[in-house]
């Protein structure tokens, strides 16, 4: 729970709003505006998403970070698993990985 908590400190979009470690259940909410002018659905997929990208990140600051070989064959993991925690922990926000034919964040050398 706690590097939950500590991720989370570093993703501008959910904010930890309770904790209770004490207990033996355990208790983390976690909140995130909604905005009105969206469907609520698609919203909540965003946030699900969001909220296991920050589980998934948790779970490596407490195993360590692993390279898998899919990283080199897989931008979208690589991406998401590794560059956009890598730079959140560094103080970049509203980092996000939006592929896409416009995106010039990609560099191929011959």
């Amino acid at each position: 729970m706690d590097a939950i908590r500590d991720e989370v400190s570093h993703c501008d979009e959910i904010a930890v709003e309770d904790i209770d470690l004490e207990d033996d259940w355990k208790l983390l909410v976690l909140g995130s505006s909604i905005d009105a002018q969206r469907p609520i659905g698609e919203q909540i997929r965003e946030k699900a998403k969001l909220i296991r990208e920050v589980m998934g990140t948790a779970e490596i600051s407490l195993e360590g970070m692993r390279w898998r070989p899919d990283y080199e064959i897989n931008e979208s993991l690589f991406c998401t698993e590794v560059l956009s925690p890598l730079l959140r922990r560094m103080g970049f926000v509203s980092v996000r990985y939006l592929h896409s034919v416009r995106e010039y964040g990609r560099v191929y050398q011959t």
